[in-house]
């Protein structure tokens, strides 16, 4: 994977301005200083998938809509990636991107082509499948307990060296001073150096496979022996049991030979359910019938006693209503004998005193007296019927009754029948069992007579997986770690004498566990790079380790980045705002030898390796001039002029 261009898009109205970078090879980016250079390294970053945007705010950001970078895998497939200003939508960063595939690496996506299309996660796994990182090896720590997939932000932390890291003492990697960087640098790097196998996950889950096979067939071989060895007691205790279930009809087996025991297992491991006893009689269905009729008789029964109840208060009422009635009409019975003119309303009938109270004249008790026998004649006939509707209920309420006692006397009888089954089956699965206990025993006399074929079995077993566990052995990874390692060392020591580095008769030695690099002095002392004064020292040892790991990876073949940025490597020997007439001979001649080892490491590797350099200083150097893409002098800046202007 190396960069093909920057495009960085304005609007539909501008054409877009267009860094073009040479593969394979150094492109160096010259220029005053805030002329952009240094966002470069940002701006491939931010396309790249970062979660946040470290392009610097002002005259950038104004006036870019859409970042966008061009790449190319193996000299073949080429996409565009690109990112939206955050700045256009008011936001510190955005999880969207788009990526398209170009047909022809030369040609530029237009603006109206440009839309966020998919997401940055997207994004990643997609430059974590071009690269050929595997999905599988879940090494880098997290926060919590979980370990998290190496990805391609994990790889392209050995692409980039900013300006504020090229000459620091403390650190080699980019981001190495944030938060879980250094720790996902060394759970990584033994990943990107090939110390850790792609197939891993898959080996580990071969091994668990065969773990868990070896423990099956070792038990199995333990059962064989523990039967072998309890063989006669065994036999009696099956003889016993399967008489007690009936499967033999021998009363005395004890006084048997072995053979004649054994035979009699054998005999039983035939045994199968004969017909009545296997046979279901079906009584299921017939029973669910029955329950079902019952329960709508007693919903019948219950609706019918309801309404008795009902109908006897309902007729109870009426007599008593009927005898009031009979008592009130014989009271006025006697009103028979007397008439309307021959009775006094203010004196007493019978005895002829006056009274308080003026009587109803005859007529009026008389017509009282007819209301009454009306009113008794249609009581009695009401109480008739009640009684007749309660003698059709008393009645239905007893064939309801006779009909349920004999639903009751088939679902018992039901009952019964399946109760017997029930007893039938448990008793032949009991049966089962001992056939099953008899067949196990008689297979592990068989199997015991081939014990052999069971030990090369374990054996078998337990050399696979002797040699998958070779395969992701932690001392096998960390061997090969250290062999990786040796490798980059020996090329870091080959190289040191074409640098302007102090202690050139030293040895140094790439240190993973702390990210340091040693220096081994003939005195036997050790110096971090910390302790190594000069900025030069310390630009130059980045060189070595940074070179020396993409050596490694391209010869290897590992998944990394093929590009290398680089900002600013001379400053350790002159600010930026000087110029190269300001350096001493001695000055002069270190950075041209720092350059001329970056020439060298790259073209070594013969077009596999892209560095781009952004750097203040333009020497007069031929070499160095070929090298360089765009120099922005002069008012030629990373932004076109007339963008600003406007």
């Amino acid at each position: 994977m190396q960069i093909n261009n920057i495009i960085l898009y304005k609007d539909r109205d501008h054409a877009p301005r267009i860094l073009n970078f040479n593969t394979g090879q150094v492109n160096i980016v010259t220029g005053d200083s805030k002329s952009g250079k240094s966002a470069i390294l940002n701006i491939v970053d931010y396309c790249l998938g970062s979660r946040s945007c470290k392009i610097p705010a002002g005259i950038i950001r104004e006036n870019v809509t859409w970042f966008g970078i061009c790449v190319t895998y193996n000299n073949t497939d080429t996409y565009f990636i690109g990112r939206l200003n955050p700045d256009v939508k008011k936001v510190s960063t955005t999880s969207e991107a788009c990526l398209l595939k170009l047909e022809d690496s030369g040609i530029i996506p237009d603006y109206d082509q440009i839309t966020d299309n998919v997401s940055t996660d997207y994004l990643i796994r997609f430059l974590s499948n071009q690269l050929g990182i595997s999905k599988d090896i879940d090494c880098v720590p997290t926060t919590t307990t979980e370990k998290a997939p190496v990805n391609f932000r994990h790889a392209r932390l050995y692409c980039y060296q900013p300006q504020t890291l090229i000459d620091q003492q403390e650190y080699l990697f980019y981001q190495q001073t944030e938060q879980m960087i250094p720790q996902a640098i060394q759970a990584t790097l033994p990943y990107f150096l090939g110390a850790i196998r792609e197939d891993q996950v898959a080996i580990e889950a071969e091994i668990k496979k065969l773990k868990k096979e070896l423990a099956k067939a070792k038990q199995r071989k333990q059962e064989i022996e523990d039967l072998v060895n309890q063989g006669n007691e065994i036999v009696d205790s099956l003889l016993e049991e399967a008489k007690e279930m009936r499967l033999i009809k021998l009363s005395n087996t004890l006084s048997l030979s072995t053979k004649e025991k054994l035979d009699i297992l054998h005999s039983i491991k035939g045994w199968e359910l004969n017909s009545p006893e296997a046979t279901h009689s079906g009584t299921g269905t017939r029973l669910n019938e029955l329950i079902t009729s019952r329960n709508e008789y007693l919903d019948e029964l219950g609706r019918i006693q309801d309404l008795i109840a009902k109908t006897k208060s309902y007729a109870n009422n009426s007599k008593q209503f009927e005898t009031e009635l009979t008592y009130q009409k014989n009271r006025l019975d006697s009103i028979g004998l007397f008439d309307d003119n021959g009775v006094d309303p203010q004196k007493c009938p019978i005895c002829g005193s006056k009274l308080d109270t003026e009587l109803p004249s005859v007529s009026q008790m008389l017509e009282t007296l007819y209301q009454l026998n009306s009113n008794l004649e249609k009581a009695t006939y009401d109480s008739t019927q009640a009684e007749e509707y309660l003698a059709k209920l008393i009645q239905q309420e007893l064939d309801i009754k006779s009909k349920l006692a004999s639903l009751e006397a088939s679902i018992n009888a039901i009952y019964k029948i399946e109760s017997s089954e029930r007893k039938r089956r448990d008793l032949n699965l009991e049966r089962g069992k001992v056939i099953g206990k008899a067949t196990l025993f008689l297979d592990s006399i068989e199997a015991s007579r081939n014990f052999g074929n069971l030990d090369n079995q374990i054996s078998d077993i337990q050399q696979k997986l002797e040699r998958f566990q070779a395969l992701v052995d932690k001392e096998q990874t960390l061997s090969r770690l250290e062999d990786s390692i040796f490798v980059i060392d020996k090329y870091m020591n080959n190289w040191l004498k074409l640098l302007d580095i102090e202690h050139i008769g030293a040895t140094i030695r790439f240190d993973l566990k702390k990210l340091g690099i040693k220096t081994f002095l003939d005195t036997d002392k050790v110096l971090d790079l910390s302790e190594i004064g000069s900025g030069a020292n310390w630009v130059s040892y980045h060189l070595l380790i940074i070179f020396a790991l993409h050596k490694y990876f391209i010869l290897n073949n590992r998944p990394v980045p093929r590009f290398i940025f680089i900002d600013q490597p001379s400053q350790a020997y002159f600010p930026p705002e000087y110029s190269e007439g300001d350096l001493t001979d001695t000055d002069s001649e270190s950075v041209l030898k720092m350059f001329n080892f970056i020439f060298d490491r790259t073209e070594e590797l013969k077009n596999q390796l892209q560095v781009i350099i952004m750097e203040h200083a333009s020497l007069e150097d031929e070499r160095y001039q070929n090298y360089i893409i765009e120099e922005w002098r002069n008012g030629q800046k990373l932004i076109p002029e007339e963008w600003i202007n406007e």
